[in-house]
């Protein structure tokens, strides 16, 4: 599975757990055990979850980890990515 197949799945899960109205500070999402850490009150949308997630593959790339590399890992770093750059956002 690829880097972006793995961080595709992860923002749809996100915005599927939004969607749905899940009232938790957390979302479980697939290929790693690591959960998104919502902000309080937060309102994701497609768009700026497509820009981190494109971030997220340019910066993989540049530092060598290939699309074949393992799953779980590139979920992991996804995730905490992700959680960094809402953290950020937050923070503003």
């Amino acid at each position: 599975m690829s880097s972006r197949r793995v961080t595709k799945e992860i923002v749809s899960s996100v915005l599927e757990a939004q969607r749905i109205g899940l009232s938790t500070d957390s979302v479980k999402v697939p290929g790693t055990e690591e959960r998104v850490l919502l902000p309080p009150g937060s309102s994701l949308n497609m768009s700026g979850l497509t820009k981190v997630r494109r971030q997220f593959i340019t910066y993989a790339k540049n530092r060598g980890a290939s699309g074949h590399e393992d799953v779980s890992k590139l979920a992991s770093m996804f995730v905490q990515y992700l959680n960094s750059s809402l953290k950020e956002e937050e923070d503003e």
